[in-house]
């Protein structure tokens, strides 16, 4: 740099190179060295690189699974929003069938919108079992989502809804119905009880 005789002041140029990283503020130093008439009074400068990028904006659910219990009460499952939150965002909810069947194991959920207002982290959509007779293990279905506005999906964007049985092992339910009858009423038919499970079960039955 080469002041010219009644100058004071030069200016110098550091070009920066950007990126897309969202980082803390950085800096660096300007060394002024080797000075020609002159002394040196402050040999070091410090720059600031200041930091332009922001998080972007993640929807995803707030955990892996969501455990429910056959005729207990609807279960909460919270969709969470990190990063950039200044704007609203919409995301869709829906659930598909694992082992457990949409009308038969839980209350079948059509496409949902969910939105997100501006600086809201959080919102919560609520899914039902049905309660039935059966003893059975349990069983899963899958939590959604898709097609996001303002936002990212996250890398938690399906969940597994386990639904717990609250059933016997084996249950023997029904009434008997007279379904045929010879004038010995020893030898008269009737339907038999409705045996809820695959195992083999056996009942008394009295007159």
């Amino acid at each position: 740099m080469t002041f010219t005789p009644g100058q004071t002041s030069k200016t110098l140029t550091v070009p920066i190179i950007g990126d897309t990283t969202v980082e803390p503020d950085e800096t660096f130093v300007v060394n002024l060295t080797s000075p020609t008439n002159a002394t040196l009074a402050d040999a070091i400068g410090q720059g600031t690189i200041q930091n332009d990028d922001v998080a972007a904006t993640t929807i995803q659910f707030s955990k892996p699974s969501f455990t429910s219990t056959e005729g207990g009460n609807t279960t909460t499952v919270t969709i969470s929003r990190s990063g950039t939150l200044a704007n609203s965002s919409t995301v869709q909810f829906y659930i598909s069938n694992g082992t457990a069947i949409a009308g038969q194991d839980f209350t079948d959920s059509s496409l949902t919108n969910v939105t997100f207002a501006a600086d809201e982290k959080s919102k919560t959509v609520s899914i039902s079992p049905i309660d039935d007779l059966l003893a059975e293990p349990t069983e899963f279905a899958f939590l959604r989502l898709i097609n996001p506005t303002n936002g990212t999906l996250g890398g938690q964007d399906v969940a597994l809804w386990n639904i717990e049985d609250n059933d016997s092992s084996t249950i023997v339910a029904g009434t008997t119905n007279l379904m045929s009858q010879s004038s010995d009423p020893l030898l008269a038919s009737y339907e038999p009880f409705n045996v809820l499970d695959n195992m083999a079960t056996s009942a008394n039955f009295f007159v």
